[in-house]
């Protein structure tokens, strides 16, 4: 949690005010400031009307600070959103970038072209500035080679993936399950 200025500022006073009032306790404590003199300095500040709107002013502030502080300490931050594009290059007149989902739907033609592959579901998302991170679920004709075609596949689409877009492939994960069907999930896209 990122703590504000303001937020930081509340609390360097509220510290103040807490290492103020256990100084008061201590002295107190030690007969120093007897309590005579608390009571009587008390005294001579009630009764008097701008002495009570000077009191609740002041209460008033502390109790705002006290709100603003657990209020600040209660709030989650909110997660950024997950960007859907890719920044491929950037030029003098400005970025250029790629719709994570244009990545997706080239990465699922590849992984669709290889003819062992009979479904496929696709995520892909943004590591860092150029860095992609993509996952691939399909599913295989019997008795083929599955780490083999894993293996072209992982490679060949990360080299795809770079030529065509720019853009490096960190990660790409492929997870062949054959329980997937084209019923079981609008992403799946099933050869023709």
């Amino acid at each position: 949690m990122k703590v504000r200025v303001f937020d930081r500022i509340l609390i360097f006073l509220v510290v103040l005010l807490l290492l103020a009032l256990a100084g008061a306790i201590v002295l107190y404590a030690y007969g120093i400031v007897p309590v005579d003199t608390i009571t009587f300095y008390l005294k001579a500040y009630q009764g008097y009307w701008i002495n009570t709107v000077i009191f609740t002013a002041v209460a008033a502030v502390l109790f705002l600070i006290a709100l603003r502080l657990f209020v600040s300490a209660c709030r989650r931050d909110v997660p950024k959103r997950q960007s859907n594009t890719a920044v491929i290059g950037l030029t003098e007149s400005g970025s250029v970038t790629i719709a994570l989902s244009t990545v997706q739907a080239l990465a699922k033609q590849y992984v669709l072209s290889y003819p062992d592959v009979q479904t496929a579901h696709l995520w892909v998302k943004t590591l860092e500035q150029g860095t992609l991170d993509v996952s691939v679920k399909m599913a295989v004709n019997q008795g083929v080679n599955i780490p083999e075609l894993t293996r072209q596949v992982q490679g060949g689409l990360c080299e795809m993936i770079q030529q065509t877009t720019g853009l490096k492939v960190e990660t790409a994960s492929v997870l062949v399950d054959n329980s997937i069907s084209p019923k079981s999930s609008s992403k799946a896209v099933t050869k023709e």
